[in-house]
């Protein structure tokens, strides 16, 4: 062989090492690129899911958010229809709001109604007489006289409840 076609032969062979490095090297360049690329697809399209999960969740949400509005949107028109109603008849007196059913249910009421009252003068007296402006002779005296009606307003509220039971 001829040292022309040796010398030939080895430059062949040195740029087929070179071309099979370089082709090696650039293989595992885009091995790493690709693995990352795919890493990072797989990253966006869970994500894409979560995405798209929330947004149908949102829709869902608008949707019942919608329903609602409508039911309270219904509502609020009963309620100001009654409204109107309640303003359009005349106020009701404090004494027309509880009716008894029966004569002793309305003395039970009445008695009732006469303790608490005769409970909140004795403590105005009581008031009166810590600020000076009663005294005592005329505190006693009062205190005394309502007491006695008290006890008997009791006795009644009794008596009826009684009648009522039995």
């Amino acid at each position: 062989m001829d040292p022309h076609a040796i010398k030939l032969n080895a430059l062949r062979a040195d740029v087929a090492d070179k071309l099979t490095a370089k082709f090696a090297e650039f293989s595992s360049a885009l091995t790493s690129e690709m693995e990352a690329l795919l890493h990072e697809n797989k990253v966006l399209y869970e994500a894409q899911t979560r995405v798209q999960q929330k947004a149908d969740a949102l829709d869902q949400g608008v949707v019942q958010l919608g329903t609602n509005l409508a039911f309270v949107e219904k509502r609020v028109g009963e309620y100001q229809s009654m409204v109107e109603t309640w303003e359009s008849k005349p106020p009701l007196a404090p004494e027309d709001i509880l009716i008894a059913a029966n004569p002793i249910q309305a003395q039970i009421l009445d008695a009732v109604a006469e303790d608490h009252a005769i409970e909140d003068t004795m403590y105005m007296l009581g008031k009166a007489l810590d600020d000076g402006k009663i005294d005592g002779a005329v505190f006693l005296k009062t205190i005394r006289s309502l007491a006695k009606e008290q006890f008997l307003q009791r006795a009644l509220v009794q008596k009826c409840a009684k009648a009522l039971s039995g």
